[in-house]
């Protein structure tokens, strides 16, 4: 935020809200006013807040505490610049280190190394616990060996782990990708429920009722399957022209049957290696990081630069159902790139600048027209939205 925005100022928009026994739009709305953005007076503010009648008192109260927050961090943000003197580069880390020691982030796992200074270490050791929490210990050990041989590789050749700690963020994100199993999984856990019952406001007297909808794909369902009976759900779905089930699936979540049907898809996760998605995905990063290390192994010129925005490519990887495909098809498309006829004789500068180029069109548009222009690829169909028409139900 403070990188990409004009003007960024952070504060706990929750706890106002908390302190002021109101809705969060009211601190909104002092934020938005004291930030000076728009043109709109305190006093105009508050006259509008009383002439609408609703909850005056607690309204006002959260105005007032979202105006003088932004107030006060203004201040301290004009006060950390003069004490920078010139190094706000420094005091753009240090902010970034205050903001992620206040986070819910998951702590280092057991036995990550305290050793090793620089950001590969710390990416590794967030890396590895979100993994453990991901899976088990087993996969959590296969990143820890996937991003060892990357760092002493990168170090070997060139005395840096900067590829390598990027790398292993965007590994650690991926491996971690969202399936049905990994869904259920968050959505029943104790924590979630208590953090609904926080955000709301409710009292220990007041029931809370969370009702979930889902609507999974044929595709997703087939993930969580072994190849063999995935490609057999796959087929079905596409000779009956069904990509997910129409009505979706309601749950409520807070009641023993919602919450047991989320826990018992949650408790596959031990089957998940067995799965289509899984093997699926564990290829594709076996390519990926090939690919990687041998830019990095080439001793070319610009070697390393090259290596960067490969190891940023797994950025079009995010989201789940058909926001995974795409970017799945987008980054396919990047990595085939790589190996065009003749590109052995491309410097390793000019194939980097076309990498960073076509990624950055891909985030730009999701339909992958401007990825094919930058590719010299012919543009992607235009997809097809079948409408059924079907008999309604007396």
């Amino acid at each position: 935020g403070r990188t990409l925005c004009r003007e960024a100022l952070f504060f706990d928009m929750a706890a106002e809200t908390r302190a002021a026994g109101t809705v969060i739009s009211s601190v909104l709305f002092g934020a938005i006013a004291a930030s000076g953005v728009l043109p709109l007076a305190r006093e105009s503010c508050e006259s509008t807040i009383r002439a609408g009648g609703l909850a005056v008192e607690a309204s006002l109260a959260g105005f007032a505490r979202g105006f003088d927050a932004v107030t006060r961090e203004r201040g301290a943000a004009t006060g950390r610049r003069a004490d920078a003197a010139g190094s706000a580069d420094t005091a753009d880390t240090a902010d970034a280190r205050d903001m992620q020691a206040t986070t819910d982030a998951p702590a280092a796992a057991p036995g990550a190394s305290r050793s090793r200074p620089g950001t590969l270490a710390e990416t590794l050791a967030l890396g590895r616990a979100k993994l453990r929490d991901f899976q088990d210990a087993a996969y959590e050990s296969l990143y820890e060996r996937r991003v060892a041989a990357l760092g002493a590789l990168e170090r070997r050749v060139s005395g840096s782990e900067a590829v390598s700690a990027e790398a292993a963020r965007w590994l650690a994100l991926w491996m971690a990708y969202e399936d049905l199993i990994r869904v259920a999984d968050l959505k029943s856990r104790p924590q979630r429920l208590e953090r609904i019952r926080r955000e709301m406001g409710a009292k220990a007297h007041e029931p809370v009722v969370v009702r979930e909808f889902f609507k999974p794909g044929v595709d997703e369902i087939a993930a969580i399957l072994p190849p063999l009976l995935a490609g057999r759900v796959q087929a079905w779905g596409k000779r009956r022209g069904i990509a997910a089930l129409s009505g979706g699936i309601r749950l409520q979540t807070t009641a023993i049957h919602g919450w047991l049907a989320l826990r018992l898809l949650a408790a596959l996760r031990r089957f998940r290696p067995r799965s289509s998605r899984y093997r699926r995905e564990q290829a594709a990063i076996e390519g990926w990081l090939a690919a990687l290390s041998a830019a990095l192994a080439s001793g070319e010129p610009d070697a390393h630069r090259l290596a960067m925005e490969i190891a940023q490519c797994p950025r079009l990887l995010k989201g789940y159902g058909e926001t995974w495909v795409r970017g799945q098809r987008h980054f396919e498309a990047l990595m085939g790139s790589l190996t065009p006829r003749g590109a052995a004789a491309e410097p390793a500068g000019a194939r980097a600048d076309r990498l960073r180029a076509a990624r950055e069109a891909a985030l730009r548009d999701p339909d992958g027209r401007e990825l094919a222009s930058a590719l010299g690829l012919p543009p992607p169909d235009a997809r097809v939205y079948p409408i059924r028409i079907v008999k309604r139900p007396r």
